[in-house]
This record gives structure tokens, C-alpha cells and sequence, in this order.
């Protein structure tokens, strides 16, 4: 019976405690404006990134390439399939953010709270303008949500390839060194990205509070949506596989992938 008040009061709890300092640090004032602003143009970037260090002429996939004088078919074949797979990915990631924000627009239909700075205009430190709507979810949140997800998904994809031929590399000769390596330089930069993308999503998150224009509950519910959205996209991996790679095959035309 009291769950509801008792959210409530922890969710301006938490508000309270991160928006109070706001307008007196002369410091983490500008780092918190451009995080609540600015970071999420960085969600994009890091998708492109994955799609270009993926593409048939990137630094990447020319070092994967380079085969022993006899290369294997089952390498060239796994190569390319991995290649493909990584920019199928970066595709869903944008499928996934469509669907977050989807997901963000029907719970904007069914529950509306205003912006704290609307509630609470004499106790909250805004810094940065907004206009007066729904507060509920975070759209910003969303999209940082679906990105770091897809990310993730796609990192882990990695690490268990490589752990799979590794095991086979201890049973089998076919699998060569060349083939193992090509796994390093792909670990890495898919964490690379995954770590950028979360430190992004924790960026925004704390800094559209921080600012004064949404509640920690709004952040909350829009990563939420944000992983939610990601999952069922690349949960339809399978049935959108023939026109992911017509995509795909469209840019390697203009050498775009």
C-alpha cells in the first residue's frame, strides 16, 4: 500500500541530493551542461565506428586478412561472416534505437510527469533550457540504452568466438595463428566501444539530473527501454538477415563498407 509514496519520496531523494550542487561548481557545472546536451551525439559516432572498423578496407579487417600461402576456405569464409555479422550489428543498434524510442513514446501516452524544474520551480537548479513536457522517460537515456546494449551484445559475441577457436586451435591444426590473432585487435575495439558507449550512458544519465530536467526514476525507465529495445532487435536478427545484407552489399558497392 505505501510502495508508491515511498518510490516517490526516494526518487526526489535522489533528485534532490544529485541537483543540489548544481550552479555552484565552477568545475563539474560545464562537464554536467555538456553531458546533458552534448554526449549523446557521441552515440552515433560509436555505431559508425563499428561499422567502418568492420568494412573491407579498414586497418581491422586488412590485418585479419592477412592469410598463410595456403589460406583455408573455413578461415576466409569465418572471416567474412564475422565481418558481416559485426556491421549486421551496427545496423540493428540503429533498428534498436528506433524501437527504444518507440518503447519511450507509448510510456510518454500512459504515464505523465512534469519536468522537476515545472513541479519545483523555487528547489531545483536548472542549467540548461528545456521545454516544458513530459519528463517521463528519458529519451536521451533511451538512445544511450539501446547503443551501449547492441554494444554489449556484440562484445559478447566476440569473446565467445574467440574462446571457440581457441578451443578448437587445441584440437585441430586447421585453425592457423593468423586466424586466432585476427581476434585480438576485434576484442579490443569492440570493447573499446562498449566502455565508451557505457561510460556515455552513465555520462547523460547523471548529468540530465544533475541539470534539473529529469528525475533519476526517468533515467531508469529509459535505459530500460533502451535495452529492451536492442534485444528485440537483435532478437529479429534472423528474419531481417536478407535485407541486413542487402544493405551491407549496397555499401561495399560504394565502398562504404
Amino acid at each position: 500500500m505505501n510502495v508508491i509514496p515511498t518510490l516517490l519520496r526516494e526518487n526526489w531523494q535522489a533528485f534532490e541530493a544529485l541537483n543540489l550542487p548544481a550552479g555552484h561548481q565552477p568545475l563539474l557545472d560545464p562537464f554536467m551542461i555538456i553531458g546533458a546536451k552534448d554526449a549523446i551525439f557521441v552515440l552515433p559516432l560509436l555505431l559508425l565506428a563499428l561499422w567502418f572498423a568492420l568494412a573491407r578496407w579498414s586497418p581491422l579487417t586488412r590485418h585479419g586478412a592477412q592469410r598463410a600461402e595456403t589460406p583455408l576456405k573455413s578461415e576466409q569464409v569465418w572471416l567474412e561472416y564475422d565481418r558481416r555479422l559485426g556491421q549486421r550489428v551496427a545496423l540493428l543498434g540503429c533498428l534498436g534505437v528506433a524501437f527504444a524510442l518507440a518503447f519511450n513514446l507509448a510510456l510518454s501516452h500512459l504515464v505523465f510527469e512534469p519536468r522537476p524544474f515545472v513541479s519545483h520551480p523555487l528547489l531545483v537548479h536548472r542549467l540548461i533550457p528545456h521545454v516544458v513536457d513530459n519528463s517521463f522517460p528519458s529519451d536521451h537515456e533511451a538512445v544511450a540504452g539501446a547503443v551501449t546494449t547492441v554494444l554489449g551484445l556484440y562484445l559478447l559475441f566476440v569473446i565467445t568466438s574467440a574462446f571457440r577457436v581457441g578451443a578448437e586451435a587445441t584440437r585441430a591444426v586447421r585453425v592457423s595463428l593468423e586466424l586466432r590473432r585476427w581476434f585480438v585487435p576485434e576484442v579490443m575495439v569492440a570493447a573499446s566501444l562498449f566502455l565508451v558507449a557505457l561510460a556515455a550512458l552513465c555520462w547523460i544519465g547523471l548529468a540530465r539530473v544533475y541539470t534539473g530536467v529529469h528525475y533519476p526514476d526517468d533515467i531508469v525507465v529509459g535505459a530500460l527501454c533502451g535495452f529492451v529495445g536492442s534485444v528485440f532487435a537483435v532478437a529479429l536478427r534472423p528474419v531481417l538477415t536478407p535485407l541486413l545484407n542487402l544493405v551491407v552489399r549496397l555499401a561495399e558497392r560504394f565502398r562504404l563498407a
